[in-house]
């Protein structure tokens, strides 16, 4: 499996199909967290991912280059605001992400 393979599994499992569990197989500490909702460490998503009513995580690009993968989705239900763009970058050791960051930008507007 590709890296970007391997992020978008991971996203997939933790966001999609809520299961907490996708943290242990794809994510490792230290997990910065720039979402000024949440503190950096995967406690803090392993607690926050339950409780996310009507999350939605839609990625529009991502971009593989060796070990670093770039994913820039659409989230809604996160941003207090509405709908928002993010980025999330990983840097995969063997075949797990060994570390994700995101962040999120101001509100963004609909496709026509």
């Amino acid at each position: 499996m590709s890296n970007k393979e391997t992020l978008l599994t991971a996203m997939r499992e933790l966001f999609h199909d809520k299961d907490v569990t996708a943290l242990d197989r794809y994510w490792a500490e230290p997990y910065i967290q720039h979402s000024p909702n949440l503190p950096d460490g995967l406690d803090g998503l392993r607690a926050a991912v339950p409780t996310l009513e009507g999350f939605r995580w839609n990625p529009e690009r991502v971009f593989e280059d060796g070990d670093f993968v770039i994913a820039h989705s659409r989230v809604s239900g996160w941003h207090p605001d509405g709908d928002a763009a993010i980025v999330d970058t990983s840097s995969a050791s063997r075949t797990a992400v060994s570390s994700s960051t995101g962040t999120s930008s101001s509100r963004t507007s609909r496709r026509t």
